[in-house]
C-alpha cells in the first residue's frame, strides 16, 4: 500500500486507497479555520449528511 504524509492541500481529506471505493464511501472532511483562530471540521459527504439528518 501506498501511504503518502498528507500535503498542505489534502488536509482532512481520506486519501482514496483503492480504485473501487466510490465517493460515496469515503468521508471528505474539510478544516475550515475562521479569521479568530476557531478550526471546524466540516463532513462535505452528502450521503454522510443525509445519515446524520443534517
Amino acid at each position: 500500500s501506498d501511504i503518502r504524509p498528507p500535503t498542505a492541500a489534502l488536509v482532512g481529506h481520506e486519501t482514496r486507497r483503492d480504485s473501487s471505493d466510490t465517493d460515496d464511501q469515503i468521508p471528505v472532511n474539510v478544516v475550515i479555520t475562521d479569521p479568530h483562530g476557531q478550526t471546524e471540521i466540516k463532513n462535505t459527504n452528502p450521503v454522510i449528511q443525509e445519515l446524520k439528518g443534517k
